[in-house]
């Protein structure tokens, strides 16, 4: 298992060399898209992104709660598109592990149906790296069929349903 995991850090580590080299990373695109440099942390570089988004999370829930959340969403959705667009015409690699920008919308998506206890920011946090990781039906689908820069944030906007859809579940019977 050790062994699995060196390989698979060293493969990492080389593809992001090999990408490195075709990207501008003094580029807008670059930062926004590896959310300010989250996406370029080996292993697990999905959930450091979720992690550094974590702050962005906090702040717009302390800011304007569910409201401030979609919008803040829907905001960088669109960055998204544009930062994950601009990393693979440059890359030439779809849904490079490096872009976590998805993670990003999709944290905050997750976060909406929140409450506002310790709690619930942790368990939008592992629900949403749980639908992440494991992409089950339709998330898997879309990830494997959705191509371009839609590709790459689809799938994390429908993990970040998936996870507000329970939280609100658990708080609407709780």
């Amino acid at each position: 298992m050790i062994e699995k995991l060196k390989a698979k850090i060293t493969s990492a580590k080389e593809t992001r060399s090999r990408v490195l080299n075709n990207v501008d990373i003094k580029a807008p695109y670059f930062w926004l898209s590896t959310w300010f440099g989250s996406g370029l942390i080996i292993p697990a570089s999905g959930t450091w992104g979720t992690l550094f988004s974590m702050p962005l999370v906090i702040a717009l829930y302390l800011l304007g709660g569910a409201s401030a959340l979609i919008i803040g969403a829907i905001v960088v959705f669109l960055i998204g598109l544009w930062s994950a667009h601009q990393f693979e015409k440059h890359s030439k690699e779809h849904d490079s592990s490096m872009i976590v920008i998805d993670e990003t919308s999709g944290i905050l998506i997750a976060a909406a149906t929140i409450n506002g206890s310790a709690l619930s920011f942790v368990l939008a946090f592992l629900l949403f790296r749980f639908f992440d990781a494991l992409k089950p039906w339709p998330i898997k689908w879309l990830d494997r069929h959705v191509s371009g820069a839609f590709g790459v944030m689809i799938d994390d906007i429908l993990a970040g349903i998936f996870t507000a859809a329970i939280i609100w579940g658990i708080y609407s019977y709780v």
